[in-house]
């Protein structure tokens, strides 16, 4: 699946459930698994409602299971191939 076919599964306003598999600290906003709303997309990012942008990483960094997506080396220093996001789509 081409990136641009990934990125047409995200619509404005669709609620989403993220789970953040970079963030540890469980007082960060963006900590464990939270329902976000999608406020936009864009071929370069994925905006959220409260937690900002999530640029899109490479296709080869980006898996579609079933209305499963997993972001992959999203974080700074981050591994290319470890989960960033995971993401589940309504």
């Amino acid at each position: 699946m081409t990136l641009k076919a990934i990125r047409a599964l995200f619509n404005a306003g669709q609620i989403i459930k993220v789970t953040n598999h970079y963030i540890t600290r469980p007082d960060h906003p963006c900590y464990g698994t939270r329902e976000r709303t999608i406020a936009r997309v864009s071929s370069s990012h994925l905006w959220l409602t409260e937690s900002g942008s999530v640029p899109w990483p490479r296709a080869s960094q980006v898996s579609v299971s079933g209305n499963t997506v997993i972001l992959r080396g999203g974080g700074i220093g981050q591994d290319a191939q470890a989960p960033f996001l995971t993401i589940e789509l309504s």
